[in-house]
């Protein structure tokens, strides 16, 4: 009761303060204290935070505060600029003259730029401010105001890309290893040079630290060689060689590391092959082994690695060369046989690869491994003959299945997995549906973020009429394209998903996200264009967007029976968005070399009738009389449906456009018809007299007919196509 009361008190105060203020007439001073503080955002640190304060300080921030009455009447508008202050506080002092406390204030801040916020710091009347405690009264004698406000409001921004990427480019070069270093920080100088200038003073400094913390680090290390090397110890010789492909150096160093490398100079050729390759330096190590082959024209080994260091370069050709040349040095070596395999794998020629890795199988016997067994069902499957596939494919997860570490070696696991995918795929190709979820949903369970898998189930489930199943599809996709894989990033894939969803008969704004993904991923696409347009049509106000939609899928479309079809769907579009010019334009140019084309002529004589400009003062012009026009509207509005049908097919137009034709139209139609059928000779103006009279009963007035008969269709200056 005692809250109650005091609730009631407080209250009646508030109102006898606001009567006593505008009980002393006029309008009253308020002022208003708005302080606004910035809260670090989540995705930067303390210390970046603070570092980039004296940046975010020379920022703008856009205020504005709107005084309207309960109406919305506007009745006043202050904007300022304000700044941060060092503390990252944005303060503002908006001054009002106020008549009624029932006036509503809305106090609005934004920023755009590195730090983004958009904050509507207060919204309601100026009696709310009282009651919410915000304000004080004042005398307007002493201090100017009778009512003294003060807001304080927290917000937390976004923080903009140009500091992202700052960040990004500190990061990147900040974690590069040795080896990459030099390119990244030459790659990050462009990109910092690309930063809004505000933060690019900042991003160089850095870069200048990170860069002089390498050098001293690299240089250090010069000189702990350079002492051994003194001494004729030449164990770090590679690590020599390595240091001199840091090209970012200075030039000191660099002639320091020639120096070293020059001292040091005996090790096998081979030995130094392997040792370069090791580190992945594949030029150098590519020629070791030449030299290591030149020596001994039999050292199949050389050859293998050779051949290795040519399929990292996907120079496939050259690499089955060498695992050729290994081959015929060392007929039994298996695993010659099976890089062999592997280049043509590469090449896509299957059948060379199977024969190859047969032999394979057969010099390794009892000792082939999960592996080998592995490859082969993967290259029958790939060459369709999935039950051939069957059986290698199973008896590679037999094997890898029998090895005691399979329970607990990571890598093993994901082989096992990987292996009954396949297997999968294999039994739904063939049709054994249960049997390919179960070794899919089995992948899943060693290894559960196996893209492959979850896209074989989608696939797999997505053939089924079942509702369900369809929906279990969904789900599999769903989760694939929570992975960063390049599945998922696959425009195939996300075609295949909105497919489904179609199925699915899922909501049109799913499916409208479903197919923009796909155009994210593979912007050649034209069918998800043309599903995007018909669905962007059905929405208004998306008008420009489906007709954007159509034009990229009548432009991207890969065979001449997709262009011609997303053009009549382009034209038909336009057509009902009343563009027949452009249109017409469209059927224009795509006859110019598709001449014989029937459907698009068809589209073309159509447009060019609907564009076509007859009227009654056309009419006059070529001799027909008021009560002519009167009989003219009349019959050509009432032509039977079936001579309409027959008309229309004559003409090359369809009866839907013929039918919704005003009768002067109807008309030159009926005059280009005329023409087909008899000609444009004056004698044949008699069979057309006939012909009037056939289609119109004998209706047609005598005075009117022979004028009819001697129109031809170049009267009117319309020219179809046929």
């Amino acid at each position: 009761m005692v809250g109650a009361e005091k609730s009631f008190f407080i209250g009646v105060g508030i109102y006898f303060f606001a009567l006593m203020l505008f009980s002393c007439g006029g309008p009253k001073k308020v002022v208003i204290d708005v302080s606004v503080n910035l809260e670090k955002p989540k995705n930067i640190s303390e210390a970046d935070y603070k570092k980039l304060a004296p940046v975010m300080a020379n920022v703008p921030v856009k205020s504005v505060a709107r005084l309207t009455d309960e109406k919305g009447k506007l009745i006043s508008q202050t904007e300022k600029t304000l700044n941060l202050s060092e503390n990252l506080i944005i303060s503002a002092k908006y001054d009002f003259s106020v008549d009624d406390f029932s006036d509503i204030l809305n106090i609005h801040m934004k920023s755009d730029k590195l730090f983004v916020f958009s904050a509507e710091v207060f919204k309601g009347s100026i009696e709310s401010l009282e009651e919410k405690k915000y304000c004080s009264e004042g005398d307007v004698d002493k201090v100017g105001y009778d009512l003294m406000c003060k807001i304080t409001y927290e917000v937390t921004p976004e923080i903009s890309q140009s500091i992202l990427s700052y960040l990004e480019i500190r990061d990147s070069i900040s974690k590069a290893n040795e080896d990459e270093f030099c390119n990244s920080y030459v790659s990050s100088q462009s990109k910092v040079n690309s930063l809004e200038p505000e933060i690019r003073d900042i991003a160089l400094s850095d870069l200048k630290s990170i860069y002089n913390s390498f050098i001293r680090k690299v240089r250090d290390e010069i000189n702990s060689i350079s002492q051994r090397v003194l001494s004729r110890d030449c164990s770090q010789h590679q690590r020599i060689q390595a240091m001199r492909k840091y090209f970012c150096l200075m030039e000191s160093d660099m002639k320091n590391l020639e120096d070293l490398d020059n001292f040091c100079v005996a090790l096998s050729y081979y030995e130094e092959g392997l040792a370069l390759l090791s580190k992945g330096r594949s030029i150098q190590a590519l020629d070791k082994f030449r030299q290591a082959v030149r020596v001994r024209p039999s050292f199949a080994e050389a050859y293998i690695s050779m051949g290795d260091i040519y399929k990292s370069e996907k120079r496939y050709e050259d690499a089955a060369d060498m695992y050729k040349n290994a081959i015929e040095f060392s007929p039994s070596n298996a695993t010659a046989y099976i890089k062999l395999s592997d280049s043509y794998v590469l090449m896509k020629k299957y059948d060379e690869a199977d024969r190859v890795i047969r032999r394979a199988i057969d010099i390794l016997g009892e000792r082939a491994d999960d592996s080998v067994f592995y490859k082969r069902a993967f290259i029958l499957h790939e060459l369709g003959k999935y039950d051939e596939a069957t059986e290698p494919a199973r008896r590679a997860i037999i094997i890898i299945s029998s090895k005691p570490e399979v329970r607990y070696d990571k890598e093993l696991q994901k082989n096992l997995a990987k292996y009954k995918v396949l297997l999968g795929d294999i039994y739904s190709q063939t049709g054994r549906v249960e049997e390919a979820v179960r070794e899919l949903k089995e992948a899943l369970e060693i290894d559960p973020f196996s893209d492959s898998a979850l896209l074989f189930l989608a696939r797999t489930l997505s053939k089924s009429e079942e509702k369900s199943q369809l929906k279990e599809a969904k789900k599999y996709y769903d989760k694939l394209f929570t992975l960063d894989s390049d599945l998922a990033k696959d425009g195939k894939i996300r075609y295949d998903y909105a497919l489904l969803l179609e199925k699915l008969e899922a909501e049109e704004q799913d499916l409208m996200s479903a197919y923009e993904n796909v155009i994210k991923y593979d912007r050649e696409n034209p069918s998800a264009y043309i599903k995007l347009a018909k669905l962007y049509e059905k929405k208004k106000g998306y008008e420009s967007v489906a007709e954007n939609m159509y034009k990229n899928a009548y432009e991207k479309a890969k065979t001449p029976e997709e262009k011609k079809n997303y053009l009549l769907d382009y034209i038909g579009f336009l057509s009902n968005s009343g563009k027949y010019d452009v249109a017409k334009k469209l059927a224009e140019d795509f006859l110019k070399t598709n001449k014989e084309d029937k459907d698009v002529k068809q589209k073309y004589n159509e447009l060019n009738i609907l564009t076509a400009t007859i009227n009654p003062a056309i009419m006059r012009k070529l001799g027909f009389s008021p009560s002519d026009l009167d009989s003219i509207y009349s019959l050509f509005s009432s032509i039977p449906s079936e001579t309409a049908s027959r008309i229309a097919e004559t003409v090359g137009i369809s009866k839907e456009v013929f039918d919704k034709l005003d009768p002067y139209k109807k008309l030159v139609v009926v005059v280009i018809y005329m023409d087909i059928l008899y000609g444009v000779d004056k004698s044949s103006v008699l069979q057309k007299s006939e012909k009037y009279n056939e289609i119109f009963g004998g209706r047609i007035d005598k005075k009117l007919l022979p004028k009819l008969s001697k129109l031809v269709s170049s009267s009117f200056g319309i020219k179809f196509m046929m």
